[in-house]
C-alpha cells in the first residue's frame, strides 16, 4: 500500500465545500430557469438532466482538486536520488598585490 500524507492536513477540512455544493446540485428540486416559453407544454428530459447537472459539477470538482493540490500530498519514503553537496565558493583578491 502507498502511505500518503499531507503537509497541510487541515485544508482537507475544505473539501467539504465542494461535497456539499455537489450534494446541493444533484439534490434540488428546483433549477429550473424563467424563459419566455415555459408555460409551453415540453418533454422531461433526463438526459438533458443529467447532462446539464453533470456540466454543473464540474466547478466544484475543479476546486476539489486544487484543495487537494493545495493540500500539498507526499510520498514518505526514502528519496530515489540522492543530492550531491554543493557547497562551491569563489575567492577573489581585488587587493593591489594581484595586479603585479
Amino acid at each position: 500500500m502507498l502511505a500518503l500524507s499531507f503537509a497541510h492536513p487541515w485544508v482537507l477540512l475544505s473539501l467539504l465545500v465542494p461535497l456539499a455544493l455537489t450534494g446541493w446540485i444533484w439534490t434540488r428540486k428546483s433549477g429550473r430557469i424563467a424563459l419566455p416559453y415555459d408555460h409551453a407544454q415540453t418533454r422531461r428530459s433526463t438526459f438533458a438532466r443529467v447532462l446539464i447537472q453533470t456540466a454543473e459539477t464540474l466547478p466544484a470538482l475543479g476546486l476539489a482538486t486544487a484543495l487537494i493540490l493545495l493540500a500539498g500530498p507526499q510520498k514518505l519514503g526514502v528519496p530515489k536520488t540522492r543530492r550531491s553537496l554543493t557547497n562551491i565558493e569563489f575567492c577573489i583578491d581585488i587587493s593591489g598585490s594581484m595586479t603585479a
